[in-house]
């Protein structure tokens, strides 16, 4: 038995060194070396010799740990510098200054990757490389390797600067989720001064309220400076910024927060006038901020947002800045090459947005059409869906746009020459349309914001508040002293906006005075208020959506002149979106369909009503 172990002995221990190289496979490599026969020839292996142009690299990891990649020639010859045929591997050395050397890695290849967590800025660290062969013979130590880790000044990118945040898109009146808009500007230099042409991306990291918990929650290219955060609850969030060049080095971070609070009102800053775009290696914007809120009355803003898009090219707009009131911004990521127009909107902290402004270009001499105001859906017969919006002064024709997301990608779907139009929708999807106007030289303004269609089979929704430009008014109503009774309570335009009409204007000086009965007051009773929809000829189920609160009254309602009975959207309870349901028959002699009026008439306030109001939110019809 002892004679047969004996004579197998090299078997086993070839196999148990085959076992050891599989499981050193599992190092990183690049260069994997190719299968040579072994063929002993009893002598050890030379020593292993640096590369001579990069014997190895360091790169800046996180804010204090590095990666060291080492790079060395393979060694294929004996102590004698005679060939060697069997060396079958390298093992890796590596020793803090001062301290001992500890084997870190074995491997078949001729470069390692050091990942340690021990790689810490700052300290001095000396790698050997030793080769072995089946034998196991290993050969002398190579030339020690000393590196000590710290930034290397000129290849550090300077940090971003300015970083500021705004709210996106956010749940109605402030419940449940809601979005944060990050942004900042792009360093144009290193550390030491010189040019940083090798920008890759930013990295932003997260955390909400843990210091030790930060998380990152995305990576973006160069050239892109904004970055949304979706789908969050309500409450403080932490943010940092920092930078990556093409070498793997990071910047320092650049941090704020933002809270977010949900919807404080539903009524967006008006849009900023007077753009004015100069410039080309680097683009100087100036502008007017709104001194009103859209319905006229005291200015709520908390920023504006830049959008960009080269100028004569078929590209859409870019969300390219967000920054605090300001009347100008300097656009430094432009080539100078190209010519650019802007468009700006500005936004308030409940995440309601202005239209966008009439767009600008830094080409000297170009002029470019305003955007299109007062986009609505007007219902056609199924499988249809006709737009309408206001015309343009200049337009020759408009571009109307359509995506099946609303922050998706919005393709041109008509091209018509008034100022409506008429596309096919899909039975059972949801559509999401812009539009713009173009002028005689061919030239297109911004984009208006977006319009909701259903193509849904049973259903079919007209939302209230995107008749507000062609709503028919009461007496009362349009004589108004203090401000319009009638106004939208979201911009743009969606599922979760309501027409609102508030016949007594409490908060401007008209007194809410009367009992519900018999001293109602005149300024309400009686008022009314009535918006149009066409309808193919046909038999509906008609439900009408409106919030029930406490400050809600009592409405009759009028389809085509007849009465269809009164409703009371009052609730002592939660507030609430409910239905009130009524049918209709349209019949036209010539089986082409009607213009449907809608009128809602305030008749009184319930016992324990506040007052008058009514949100109306949509009309549904199956």
């Amino acid at each position: 038995m002892k004679d047969f172990i004996k004579k197998h002995n090299f078997l086993f221990f070839s196999l148990f060194l085959f076992a050891l190289m599989v499981f050193a496979g599992c190092t990183e490599s690049k260069n994997s070396s190719s299968v040579i026969p072994w063929s002993d020839d009893g002598v050890e292996p030379n020593n292993p010799t640096w590369k001579i142009d990069t014997p190895y690299v360091v790169q800046k990891m996180t804010e204090q740990f590095y990666q060291v990649t080492l790079d060395w020639n393979p060694v294929t010859t004996n102590k004698y510098d005679q060939a060697k045929k069997n060396i079958v591997g390298y093992y890796i050395f590596r020793r803090r200054e001062g301290g001992a050397d500890k084997k870190v890695a074995t491997t078949t290849d001729d470069y390692y990757i050091d990942k340690s967590s021990e790689l810490i800025e700052g300290e001095k660290f000396i790698y050997t490389v030793i080769a072995f062969d089946n034998m196991l013979r290993q050969s002398a130590p190579s030339a020690p390797q000393i590196i000590r880790l710290q930034a290397t000044a000129g290849n550090i990118p300077k940090p971003p600067a300015n970083v500021y945040f705004a709210p996106a898109r956010q749940t109605v009146f402030g419940m449940d989720r809601g979005s944060i808009i990050v942004s900042w500007d792009q360093p144009t230099q290193n550390t030491d001064g010189s040019p940083l042409d090798d920008l890759k991306e930013f990295e932003i990291e997260r955390h909400s309220g843990n210091i030790n918990e930060w998380q990152s929650i995305a990576k973006v290219p160069a050239g892109i400076n904004v970055f949304t955060d979706s789908n969050l609850v309500m409450g403080v969030f932490y943010y940092r910024v920092r930078c990556i060049d093409k070498q793997g080095n990071y910047s320092q971070y650049i941090d704020g927060s933002y809270t977010l609070m949900g919807k404080r009102d539903n009524i967006p800053p008006g849009t900023p006038t007077n753009l004015i775009v100069t410039g080309d290696a680097q683009v100087v914007l100036t502008w007017t901020k709104p001194d009103k809120d859209s319905d006229g009355k005291s200015l709520d803003i908390a920023g504006i947002k830049i959008y960009r898009k080269r100028l004569d090219v078929d590209e859409v707009y870019s969300l390219v800045k967000v920054l605090p009131p300001d009347t100008t911004w300097t656009d430094v990521g432009v080539n100078m090459d190209s010519y650019y127009q802007y468009a700006i909107s500005s936004f308030d902290d409940s995440g309601n947005e202005s239209r966008m402004s009439k767009p600008a270009t830094n080409k000297v001499g170009v002029t470019l059409p305003d955007t299109p105001a007062g986009l609505i859906v007007r219902m056609q017969v199924l499988g249809q869906v006709r737009l309408v919006w206001q015309p343009v002064v200049g337009a020759i024709s408009y571009r109307v746009y359509r995506a099946e997301f609303s922050d998706g990608v919005y393709a041109q779907v008509g091209q018509p020459l008034a100022y409506e139009f008429t596309n096919a929708i899909t039975v059972g999807k949801t559509y999401f349309y812009k539009v713009s106007a173009v002028n005689s030289t061919g030239r297109e303004g911004s984009l208006t914001n977006y319009v909701t269609v259903s193509g849904d089979v049973a259903y079919r929704t007209m939302e209230a508040e995107r008749h507000i430009l062609d709503v028919i008014r009461g007496t009362t109503a349009i004589n108004a002293p203090w401000k319009l009774e009638i106004r939208t309570l979201q911009f743009p335009f969606d599922g979760n906006s309501f027409l609102f009409f508030g016949p007594v204007d409490d908060e401007n000086g008209e007194a809410i005075t009367g009992s519900p009965f018999p001293n109602q007051d005149a300024t309400a009773v009686g008022d009314w208020f009535e918006i149009k929809q066409f309808f193919p000829d046909g038999v509906y189920n008609v439900d009408i959506w409106a919030l029930r609160t406490g400050d809600s009254g009592t409405y009759r309602l009028d389809i085509m002149s007849e009465n269809r009975g009164n409703y009371d959207f009052f609730t002592s309870g939660t507030m609430e979106l409910a239905p009130f349901t009524t049918n209709l028959r349209v019949s036209n002699s010539f089986g082409s369909g009607s213009d449907v009026a809608f009128r809602f008439t305030c008749l009184n306030k319930n016992a324990s009503s506040s007052n008058y109001n009514l949100y109306l939110d949509k009309i549904v019809i199956k």
